[in-house]
């Protein structure tokens, strides 16, 4: 893809300490890049050649999370909360404007709090605090090749000991019946499959991909799952189709949307199990 911003990527390998801007400019698949394409090719170019404008505040928000959880130093150095007081007075927005001109990003209440309280949350809970303890990268960039195609993968947190990538997710709801819906509303599976295989790939020996949930509201609920082997077969499934297509607009630079001609369409299958409305005479 010959989006302005692009970077070459590098040969496949372990690559550390490099920034996240950097990162995920590699000009190669990654999970977020085959996501977009299920949607189209034109929706993956698109947010390619526009990387700023996937920027949300819940996004921001999860990063600020992922730094206060997986690399507390640099969150420390990176976050503040930012001063109280009614943004629209001068004061508080002179003093607003003198924190961000030294670099800092400013966390509402409500994100500090979440930052704070999930941090600490992770602290107490016996299995996440053992994920971290026994972690030994956090945030490597990883590039790596999947039936010859260019791929690239940044885990959460990397485990020598035990043979695990951890992956850290935010959430609303972190029970099991909750969040295995939102595993598979997000396609977590998929992304899990492609990390294992990816790391694979290059000789990295991983056995299990687990799931660290952590709810944003108070009290912070704590959950680990190792993902089931069936449900990383079913994301395999799912996301080598999208690869292979990438690759294949990659090699044609040509990135389609909807179909060009007119087509069939139909309503979704359970409408037809549905009973038909009564309309009272």
């Amino acid at each position: 893809m010959s989006a302005p911003d692009c970077l070459q990527a590098p040969a496949p390998g372990v690559y550390r300490d490099v920034p996240m801007f950097d990162y995920q400019r590699w000009d190669c698949a990654s999970s977020g890049r085959l996501e977009r394409m299920r949607r189209s090719p034109l929706h993956c170019a698109w947010d390619v050649a526009h990387p700023d404008e996937d920027t949300t505040p819940a996004r921001e928000l999860g990063t600020a999370i992922h730094a206060a959880v997986l690399e507390p130093e640099r969150f420390g150095q990176a976050y503040c909360l930012q001063p109280p007081g009614d943004g629209r007075t001068s004061a508080v927005r002179a003093a607003r404007t003198e924190l961000q001109a030294r670099g800092l990003k400013l966390l509402s209440e409500d994100g500090w709090n979440a930052c704070a309280g999930i941090h600490a949350a992770i602290k107490a809970h016996e299995g996440a605090s053992k994920l971290m303890a026994h972690a030994r990268e956090v945030e490597v960039s990883i590039v790596s090749q999947i039936e010859g195609i260019l791929v690239r993968i940044r885990p959460d947190m990397l485990l020598r000991g035990p043979r695990i990538i951890g992956d850290l997710k935010t959430t609303t709801d972190a029970s099991p019946d909750g969040f295995s819906r939102q595993i598979y509303s997000l396609g977590y599976h998929r992304k899990a499959a492609l990390y294992l295989d990816a790391a694979r790939g290059i000789g990295i020996p991983v056995d299990f991909f687990v799931l660290l949930a952590a709810e944003k509201d108070p009290p912070y609920a704590v959950a680990c799952y190792t993902l089931a082997e069936q449900a990383i077969d079913l994301g395999r499934a799912e996301y080598l189709p999208y690869l292979r297509r990438y690759a294949a607009c990659q090699a044609e630079q040509s990135w389609p949307g909807y179909p060009a001609t007119v087509v069939p369409i139909d309503v979704p299958p359970y409408a037809y199990s549905r009973q038909p409305e009564e309309v009272a005479a």
